[in-house]
């Protein structure tokens, strides 16, 4: 039985304004992309956009050329829907189950392609069209090259297996496919690592692997992978594999913001390099690339020699997208609170109530975004409905993009020594002139080698400890591979060189460390050199990593200034843990302990260990007999 409908006036007036339906904010996150929800998404609106990309894709698919691809610029003004029909062509890649997805943004613009596996990867790790990752999407295709089983019933034979059986049949599997694929000369480490992400034991080390991160020693040998891989020759190994099975879509977002790396290269032509290259060795893909005229015409054409920008191009002129119009004005009104209605049972008395048509004929004059639209609805519900005693507190622009960064935080970010180092590095810049805990901060250094930076040692923060003259070094070293950890944690232990006067490594207690590497690098640096082991936590870094994301779009998502945000910063730091009451820059201030931390105890498993107790043997008819059970 249903409950009845909601016609009186006074509780749909107060259910507006306790939960005003134009409160969420307008602008889309990465999480919004991948998320089940359904956001407001008015179909109609630049149809032409999302259309090509999927009929570009189409054409691929029925193409009898073994390589194929394709490259569209979608080209709009700030705050037009971009990212909204990035989400879009996402759900219907999901939807159709018309290939693979990855979505591309904040390159890191000093290393694109290292920037570019690891965005890949982790969007392979996203739920795909068969509710399995899209990872082992795949290996489910390369499995089924000889076998038939659904995504689900192949995980379930994998977790019911012992685990020892199953690394057997990837043994046989990865030399099987190989073999199978000979012509291709596959790399047998990444057609492994894609057959890992089955087992539900080891999925994590071989997502993290194919993301470019180092393995401990130990993992890497146990999973019969070598710790590193190149970014390059891995990317370019992984479009192979996902070309014999599957068509790829890849979507560039976050490509109006205005920064450059350190030889002064901006953003937009980094980019249109690497899309450059990639067109030219991916076989069946189309590759979608977002950015306003502006930049389009500043950073690209005036920039990028045309045999670069040209690939970028391939299917044609860029697709304009258009504003809103007066009918898709109150079309996309009209969803946002048809949706609103039907959720809480209302039945009001007219569609864009309590709005009126002429209000919104003559709002559409000024020719406003739909995230300026929407964002204009939100402030006026309370003056449509004045009189009624709830009043629904907006809260300022800056903590509305903080909090929608906040939420669009994951985990797996702080494995990326390069984007952790800069969140830090942002909030400290914030910090110069202030003392805290006895040290007044004078000034800081990101750029040890010159104009260059160095990938271990991040920054130097330069000021005094009272009446001394002070100069941390900095290096966040989350990797797990010794030989990379000793490597980094040598240049923090030379004082000399760098002209340091105490070094300071951040990195998280949990992740364990080999023995060699505490005797020769922890313990002095800790209990001779007066350095510091700073415990890097998600909950501390977290707020630092969404206040650095909304200074790199402030202009371009945000519409707001570094003023701003450093208004917010005084105004709310305490409420969110940023600026100095952050509890991860206070650590790196405080006095160190002259203590080495307790931590984990990496395994020191030589290969030799692992190949004496082999895995029970597994013959062709036995596998035959696992695929078909």
């Amino acid at each position: 039985m249903t409950s009845s409908l909601i016609t009186d006036i006074e509780i749909i007036n107060n259910t507006l304004l306790e939960r005003n339906p134009f409160s969420k904010p307008p602008s889309l996150t990465t999480n919004d992309i991948w998320a089940k929800e359904d956001i407001n998404d008015l179909e109609t609106l630049n149809a032409h956009g999302s259309d090509a990309v999927m009929q570009a894709l189409q054409d691929i698919k029925v193409s009898k050329s073994e390589s194929r691809s394709n490259s569209i610029v979608i080209m709009g003004a700030i705050h037009i829907g971009k990212t909204h029909l990035v989400r879009r062509i996402r759900r219907k890649v999901k939807n159709l189950k018309s290939g693979l997805f990855l979505l591309i943004p904040r390159l890191d613009v000093n290393k694109p392609w290292e920037s570019f596996q690891n965005l890949a990867s982790e969007s392979l790790d996203q739920l795909g069209g068969y509710e399995v990752t899209q990872w082992q999407e795949l290996a489910t295709l390369m499995t089924n090259s000889q076998y038939k089983n659904s995504p689900k019933d192949l995980l379930t034979k994998f977790d019911q297996a012992p685990p020892a059986k199953v690394k057997e049949i990837i043994k046989k599997l990865t030399s099987g496919y190989c073999k199978a694929n000979h012509k291709k000369k596959l790399d047998p480490d990444i057609v492994r690592a894609i057959f890992l992400t089955l087992m539900q034991t080891e999925a994590s080390f071989a997502v993290k692997w194919l993301c470019g991160h180092s393995l401990a020693e130990y993992k890497a040998n146990e999973l019969m992978l070598p710790p590193n891989n190149q970014a390059f020759t891995t990317i370019l190994g992984i479009l192979k594999i996902i070309s014999l099975h599957k068509e790829l879509v890849i979507c560039f977002d976050e490509l109006d913001t205005i920064d450059s790396n350190d030889q002064g290269m901006s953003r937009q032509a980094i980019a249109a390099q690497l899309i450059k290259d990639l067109f030219q060795n991916l076989y069946r893909g189309v590759i979608v690339s977002f950015l306003t005229r502006e930049n389009w015409t500043q950073f690209i054409l005036k920039q990028v020699p045309q045999a670069i920008w040209g690939r970028m191009t391939a299917y044609g002129d860029p697709i304009i997208l258009k504003p809103l119009n007066v009918d898709s004005s109150i079309a996309l009104i009209e969803l946002v609170l048809g949706n609103f209605y039907k959720d809480y049972n209302i039945t009001p008395p007219h569609s864009l109530y309590p709005f009126s048509r002429d209000e919104f004929i003559a709002v559409s004059e000024n020719k406003l975004s739909p995230r300026k639209l929407l964002e204009w609805c939100r402030d006026n519900l309370n003056r449509y409905l004045s009189g009624n005693s709830v009043i629904n507190v907006i809260p300022s622009r800056v903590e509305e993009a903080f909090c929608a960064e906040l939420n669009d935080v994951t985990i797996s970010m702080m494995d990326d020594n390069s984007f952790m180092s800069s969140a830090l590095f942002y909030s400290f810049q914030q910090l110069i002139g202030k003392t805290i805990n006895n040290i007044r901060i004078d000034s800081l250094e990101d750029k040890l080698y010159g104009k260059k930076r160095d990938m271990h040692l991040n920054f130097k923060i330069i000021g005094f400890d009272q009446d001394k003259p002070m100069r941390i070094g900095v290096a966040v070293l989350q990797q797990d591979n010794g030989i990379s950890l000793g490597a980094g944690l040598s240049k923090l232990k030379d004082y000399q060189k760098f002209n340091l006067t105490r070094g300071c490594l951040v990195r998280s207690k949990s992740k364990p460390i080999g023995r060699t590497v505490k005797i020769n690098h922890i313990n002095p640096l800790t209990q001779e050199l007066g350095g510091e082991f700073v415990d890097l936590k998600f909950e501390e870094i977290k707020p630092l990593i969404a206040l650095y994301r909304i200074y790199q779009k402030r202009a371009t998502d945000y519409e707001i200034s570094e003023a701003d945000i450093l208004k917010f910063i005084e105004s709310s730091g305490e409420k969110y843990q940023i600026g100095h009451h952050n509890p991860l820059i206070q650590e790196i201030l405080s006095d160190p302990s002259g203590i080495a931390p307790d931590t984990p105890e990496e395994p020191e498993i030589e290969p030799s260990e692992i190949e004496s107790a082999p895995p029970e043997n597994t013959n062709d008819k036995e596998l035959d007999q696992f695929f078909s059970l």
